[in-house]
């Protein structure tokens, strides 16, 4: 976590450090983006992957707000049917921690 300075203030900037590379779809800006539907608003945050050693900046836009809030309320669904899912099998969780 970082803390921007805006006047006499600290805003919150979160970054999350990814072992891999960009992803082609919002997984990783909607895993940031749940700080931004808890109780403190934070604006924007970034991910840094090691692979590529790049530092992606994300504005947290209506958008992926939408799309991070619409996840959470399918995962709060899914846990209230106390049911699991199947694990979906693919190789862009290669790296994954709990793969297997």
């Amino acid at each position: 976590m970082e803390f921007h300075k805006a006047g006499d203030k600290l805003i919150p900037f979160p970054i999350e450090c990814k072992s891999g590379k960009l992803k082609s779809d919002n997984a990783d800006k909607d895993r940031i983006c749940t700080l931004n539907i808890m109780s403190v608003t934070i604006e924007s945050g970034a991910i840094f992957y090691g692979k590529t050693r790049n530092r992606l900046n994300i504005e947290f836009d209506e958008s992926l707000k939408e799309e991070t809030f619409t996840l959470a309320q399918k995962f709060y669904k899914l846990v209230d049917s106390r049911e699991t899912q199947k694990p979906e099998y693919s190789e862009k969780y290669g790296n994954c921690s709990f793969k297997g």
